[in-house]
């Protein structure tokens, strides 16, 4: 048996004591800090929804399960700003969804490429729908929209056709859409030749990213060309110049027979102003200016201009339209120039382009931002303004 001498005992003793008051004292800085990322409920149930991006999948596990796992840590950041049982957050399916509760069902990764984007907005109309299905009865609920990549743009899309009406697209008698967040979103669509005379990267790297879907129809990265290409000159009330996600409308890709030229000229910063006002819904839109996509003047040799697809025109502090921008990561342009040149490492080409457009989903600057946005917004504030991010705002 080891004794324990009094010379030794205190020393240890003392050293416990610490550990235990430090112990104490992080529980309660954790218990301060998350109870003030969570929201009071008053009456009103919370349904999250998070869209995942082009080329992801959903498999059965995580379908199951009931939360949202997604890429980086916006998931688990959204788990503690929302931590309450009146709160329940999905995952988003390019497939489909239980009719009873709303659950997704799994999806391949190819689904997220074929698909139209108007038949992605259906998808989620309807989950959202029987979601609410398994709400208590007669319960306002409001809902929140968080989408990466793609799944930035399915949602945004959802908000500017409730807005507009008239496609079948709605929202039951007790629901809210409250907040629509985007992260590295081309909600301005992409440039033509994405998939021509860009496919020695844009299609290899997509096809990198998903085998199966090499050879088949890249649906959605051509409604993203037709919302590009859909650009307005009327950005609504401000009158300012606008980036060209505000510029382009994500109302172009209506079906056939819904089109008209009022849908083509209407642009998504006009939209949102309306919707803003007749749905009382906020919208904060996140890009990453290091995203490759997005950085027109260093890969000129290789990509088309993409600046400035993945912002609002930012209306500053308290108006519920926001722009915003980060940086993280290299400028990895020029490698990609050199690596495309040479037509060779395909994989790490992919790796170093993949690392910065997912970079949003776990920078804490972003992670913070969407924090401060959603607690004024539940406090009866039109979208509290994200301080950590920079404005975008044009000259």
């Amino acid at each position: 048996m080891n004794i324990i001498s009094h010379r030794t005992f205190f020393p240890i003793f003392t050293f416990i004591v610490i550990i235990a008051i430090l112990a104490i004292s992080t529980c309660s800085f954790l218990s301060q800090t998350y109870a003030t990322s969570t929201f009071s409920s008053h009456g009103t149930h919370h349904l999250v929804l998070f869209l995942q991006g082009i080329t992801t999948t959903l498999d059965d596990q995580s379908a199951n399960s009931g939360h949202i796992v997604g890429l980086g840590s916006v998931p688990e950041t959204l788990h503690y700003v929302f931590a309450q049982p009146s709160t329940r957050l999905l995952e988003y399916s390019y497939s489909a969804s239980s009719v009873q509760n709303g659950l997704p069902t799994p999806y391949t990764c190819t689904d997220t490429i074929t698909h139209s984007l108007f038949s992605d907005i259906v998808l989620l109309d309807q989950q959202i729908k029987h979601a609410m299905r398994a709400q208590p009865a007669a319960t306002q609920v409001d809902i929140t929209l968080i989408g990466h990549s793609l799944g930035g743009v399915i949602a945004l899309g959802y908000l500017a056709f409730l807005e507009h009406k008239g496609f079948s697209i709605s929202l039951p008698a007790n629901a809210h859409l409250e907040a629509v967040i985007t992260l590295d979103s081309p909600i301005g669509g992409v440039s033509a030749g994405f998939l021509t005379s860009f496919s020695l990267l844009g299609r290899q790297i997509l096809e990198h990213q998903c085998p199966a879907a090499k050879g088949k129809t890249f649906t959605a990265m051509q409604d993203l060309e037709t919302i590009f290409h859909s650009a307005s000159t009327t950005f609504g009330a401000t009158g300012l110049a606008a980036s060209q996600g505000s510029k382009a409308s994500l109302l172009s890709i209506a079906p056939s027979g819904h089109s008209s030229a009022t849908h083509h000229e209407a642009s998504n910063q006009s939209v949102l102003e309306r919707a803003k006002t007749d749905l009382a819904t906020s919208v904060l839109t996140i890009g990453n200016l290091n995203d490759f996509l997005f950085d027109p003047k260093a890969c000129a040799a290789v990509l088309p201009s993409f600046l400035d697809t993945q912002f609002l025109l930012d209306e500053g502090r308290g108006s519920g339209l926001y722009g915003r921008m980060f940086n993280s990561g290299p400028n990895i342009c020029p490698s990609i120039t050199r690596l495309t040149t040479l037509n060779r490492d395909l994989m790490r080409t992919t790796q170093v382009v993949m690392a910065n457009h997912t970079a949003v989903l776990s920078n804490p600057s972003v992670q913070q931002g969407i924090t401060h946005f959603l607690q004024a917004r539940t406090n009866n504030h039109l979208g509290g303004t994200p301080i950590p991010l920079l404005a975008h705002r044009l000259p």
